[in-house]
């Protein structure tokens, strides 16, 4: 990666008459669809439509995420992706993505309890992808091949959970689970806050996501259920 540990750096400008690379939200892409250098010094990014590859160490080294959702646009996550992202727990990955290189979340998240959501369009995981992170708990979808890489590319205390819905179109809620209520693939601590906050203020939400416990009505018994259903996994 070109800029790799420049730690400070916030955003990549690309000038416009540029015939190889520009710039998307501050990160450094080839015309090309591949996402080459995310500048470290940012905390959150969505990673744009027009992604179609995430390129070698790309992510390495970044120490400011967390959370980091792999849209459906992306194909590829190329060898050392997000190597060494020390705080990265939280990795999602949505249908569609195919391919995780080799060592691509090696040293990621270097706590107990981090989690992966795999879909079952992911036919290939390199070696060592998710190496040296203690634990790993991965939620696969029904489908998913992730059994076949268990020796190869995770670590030894891997718990696999067949219990994953990934998001495939903003447009329908049909592809959410209940309680999902933000949308972003995983029914967690962060759809109870959404619902609060949304309850508050008077904002609509879809019962379809939000009437956990389904008597017809969006609550704060909804939150109190939804809380219950994230504890007992």
């Amino acid at each position: 990666s070109p800029f790799m540990n420049c730690v400070a750096l916030t955003e990549i400008n690309v000038a416009e008459n540029n015939s190889g690379y520009r710039s998307v939200g501050g990160c450094l892409l080839t015309n090309g669809g591949k996402l080459i250098n995310y500048p470290a010094g940012n905390t959150e990014y969505t990673i744009p439509s027009e992604v179609t590859c995430i390129g070698q160490e790309a992510f390495a080294n970044v120490m400011n995420v967390t959370n980091i959702v792999i849209p459906s646009n992306v194909k590829t996550i190329e060898d050392k992706a997000f190597n060494y992202c020390a705080r990265l727990v939280n990795i999602v990955l949505e249908d569609g993505v195919e391919s995780i290189g080799a060592q691509a979340f090696e040293m990621c998240g270097l706590v107990a309890g981090s989690e992966v959501y795999l879909p079952a369009s992911v036919t290939t995981i390199g070696a060592d992808a998710f190496a040296s992170i203690p634990e790993v708990t991965v939620h696969a979808q029904t489908g998913s091949n992730v059994e076949s890489f268990l020796d190869t590319s995770f670590p030894s205390a891997t718990t696999v959970l067949y219990d994953y819905i990934p998001k495939k179109s903003e447009s329908s809620d049909d592809y959410f689970q209940l309680g999902d209520v933000d949308k972003d693939g995983v029914v967690n601590a962060k759809d109870a806050t959404s619902m609060l906050w949304s309850i508050a203020n008077g904002t609509q939400l879809n019962a379809s996501l939000a009437d956990v416990n389904a008597d017809g009505e969006v609550n704060s018994k909804d939150v109190t259920a939804l809380l219950t259903k994230v504890a007992e996994g």
